[in-house]
């Protein structure tokens, strides 16, 4: 952190503020492919469930379930890291 401040002491505040600006593009850029890769996934998905299966309503609703069971497992991690570890480095 030290040898970033000593940096961001020497830029200029457009700079910083440019090269700040640059990696939220890049973040959010890589949320958006990761994000249509999910929700292409889960449509396939949803679509051969319900083309390859007499009762079409139980395998295009699994795709959704498997990715809310994981949502709410990555919910309880982040709340448990977020309580348990919110003064550890």
């Amino acid at each position: 952190e030290h040898d970033m401040q000593d940096i961001a002491s020497q830029l200029h505040p457009i700079d910083y503020l440019d090269a700040v600006g640059e990696n939220i593009c890049d973040v959010s850029g890589t949320c958006a492919d990761l994000f249509e890769s999910m929700v292409l996934i889960l449509c396939t998905c949803a679509i051969i469930g319900t083309k390859g299966s007499p009762v079409p309503h139980f395998q295009s609703g699994l795709p959704f379930w498997i990715v809310a069971t994981g949502k709410i497992g990555c919910s309880l991690v982040a709340y448990y890291c977020h309580a348990h570890e919110r003064f550890t480095s």
